[in-house]
């Protein structure tokens, strides 16, 4: 009954089936906040993430369903969740409403969605860009807002310039932020997105382009690609050897797992590649804040 439930539940929308996604949501929230510090407003963050991508989850099957009745509670639901824990953050913190900025990064997924190819790489590009910005985001509600000295919210002020030492005790006293941990955090956070950009076209390869050779070849040269830059971080000190070698292991997996699939003439389940992203990016997590 209760495997009943939750079938129904995916079904009409409510809960969405695509398993890598709570993982992509909570690594740039944690990892924001593991950097600059754990507080309550970064709940209100999880919450705004989560029923916003499930707004957009349901919104794509009712739109591709030719607004089937089915999907309207929970499209209307989810959104509302959405529109009170994200206007109760703006009211809360109002700084963070410099981070619509980036608002146009959802253009194109709404495109998509307009065209029904909401499972373009265009489409899934932006989603995961967006999700990655989450981090920063999570950095400035720990530290309450306190690189951004009135510049935009990704620029460091005092880049290229002498710091005044009043300035780093200031904020160290109050923070406990030194200001070279606003540089690292986008390195993190590149880092991140270099991931969650490679297990687009690597999933595809496992699923629905599992038999597709531009697909395998185009995956496994974004990962060689995302590899070396990894290696670049390492060697300049950014990045640690834990790192390098979960991206190692990463850029393996994409031709390993698509190898084993062709050769068993085997569709790998969606769960069972939920599960493994959800351990490889938590890997991922550990070995950036261990740095």
């Amino acid at each position: 009954m209760k495997k009943k439930r939750k079938f129904s539940l995916v079904r009409d929308g409510w809960i969405p089936d695509q398993h890598g996604a709570w993982a992509m949501l909570a690594a740039p929230i944690i990892l924001g906040g593991a950097q600059g510090g754990f507080v309550p407003a970064q709940i209100l963050l999880s919450l705004a993430a989560v029923s916003g991508f499930c707004a957009l989850h349901t919104l794509t099957l009712w739109w591709k369903s030719r607004l089937r009745p089915r999907y309207k509670n929970p499209f209307f639901t989810h959104l509302s969740i959405f529109a009170i824990s994200a206007l109760a953050l703006i009211i809360w913190h109002p700084q963070i409403f410099l981070w619509a900025c980036f608002a146009p990064l959802s253009l194109p997924v709404f495109w998509k969605l307009y065209r029904r190819d909401e499972r373009s790489i265009f489409s899934r590009a932006p989603i995961v860009m967006i999700s990655c910005l989450l981090a920063p985001i999570s950095f400035d509600l720990g530290t309450n807002f306190a690189h951004c000295l009135g510049y935009w919210p990704w620029a460091n002020p005092t880049l290229g310039q002498p710091i005044p030492l009043s300035l780093q005790n200031t904020l160290h006293s109050q923070t406990g932020l030194h200001l070279w941990g606003w540089n690292l955090l986008w390195v993190n956070t590149a880092v991140l997105l270099l991931y969650f950009l490679a297990t687009v076209p690597y999933v595809k390869t496992l699923i629905r382009e599992r038999n597709s050779t531009p697909w395998l070849v185009g995956s496994i040269f974004f990962h060689q690609f995302a590899w070396s830059l990894v290696c670049w971080g390492y060697f300049t000190g950014y990045l640690t050897g834990l790192t390098l070698a979960i991206w190692t292991f990463v850029g393996l997996r994409a031709i390993a797992l698509p190898a084993y699939s062709h050769l068993k003439n085997r569709r790998l389940s969606p769960g069972v590649i939920g599960m493994l992203e959800i351990l490889t990016v938590t890997l991922m997590v550990f070995s950036l804040l261990w740095t």
